[in-house]
């Protein structure tokens, strides 16, 4: 059974969600939620009352070939931009998604999965109790988030993205135990889960955690580029911890504007990584400046060629 639903809170954009159980689950449980299309703006549509509203429509039907595999439908809100000219406070757009998700066990018996926020990064650590035909695990991660995060095995949505690979002992009835460390991780929230697959290819999804690496310090993080120094091109991170406009430049050690690598809005807690190519400049020194509504900041950079 599958059940679609929309959410929305506070900390919440409206979107399509679901849950679901197996025939031979507890009565009156289900799984933890899981999100199809997390919603992407805020919507307000109050139509001169006191209460937001809005009506939406959804559907869900099983694929008659397993009876495990499910299509389903819903809305979720995208981007503001169309303003109702009595009502010009108001602003809000909903958008349509289809999904195909699939509540089922899976084929690898996991105990645990767990994390640990070691120097390097975000160690993430599993146990099986038992595999058959066990090829391996893709490590899968999403962020930033509120959560729920999708479980069960949907396809759809979600943002998720592959940043590594675990091979699999294939067939085994002991307990083997696996780990993975996603370098690099210094702040923010993020949500992770494992692909599990098959010899065959079929692939079955963990359960999701989440992982905290604690707040963005001083309101935003402007790395130090790497490589440094370069030839020809280095790379540039940052991060804010709320949304707002903001701007990194390029000068040359006359204070002129060599380039504008970003100027627009940011997303709270998302690490923008940005590419610099000093293919036609000489080499120098060069400041890049990451600039907000409260703050600025420079740092240096040698283009050695």
């Amino acid at each position: 059974m599958v059940v679609g639903f929309s959410v929305s809170a506070s900390s919440i954009f409206p979107g399509f969600y679901y849950t679901g159980r197996l025939s031979t689950d507890p009565a009156g449980t289900t799984i933890t939620p899981g999100v199809v299309k997390a919603g992407v703006d805020y919507y307000v549509r109050k139509f001169g009352g006191s209460k937001n509203r809005w009506g939406d429509y959804s559907g869900a039907s099983v694929d008659p070939s397993d009876d495990q595999t499910f299509y389903v439908f819903n809305e979720y809100a995208l981007s503001r931009g169309t303003i109702l000219p009595y009502y010009p406070t108001e602003d809000g757009r909903w958008g349509t998604v289809f999904g195909k998700i699939g509540v089922s066990a899976l084929p690898v018996e996991l105990s645990s999965f767990t994390y640990k926020i070691v120097s390097n990064g975000v160690k993430l650590n599993w146990v099986t109790q038992t595999e058959v035909n066990n090829y391996g695990f893709e490590v899968e991660r999403t962020s930033p988030f509120p959560p729920p995060y999708q479980e069960g095995g949907g396809e759809a949505g979600g943002g998720w993205e592959k940043i590594g690979f675990v091979e699999g002992h294939g067939n085994s009835n002991s307990p083997k135990y696996y780990s993975f460390i996603n370098e690099g991780i210094k702040y923010g929230k993020y949500a992770y889960r494992l692909k599990q697959i098959d010899n065959d290819g079929t692939f079955e999804y963990s359960d999701v955690i989440e992982a905290d690496a604690g707040e963005i310090p001083n309101g935003f993080v402007l790395e130090q580029n790497y490589p440094n120094p370069f030839n020809p091109s280095t790379s540039i991170k940052f991060a804010i911890n709320k949304n707002e406009t903001v701007s990194l430049k390029i000068y040359n050690e006359l204070g002129e504007e060599v380039t504008t690598l970003f100027n627009g809005n940011a997303e709270a807690g998302k690490i923008y990584n940005l590419k610099f190519n000093g293919t036609d400049l000489p080499s120098g020194v060069y400041f890049y400046r990451l600039t907000t509504s409260t703050h600025s900041i420079i740092k240096k950079m040698l283009l050695l060629k």
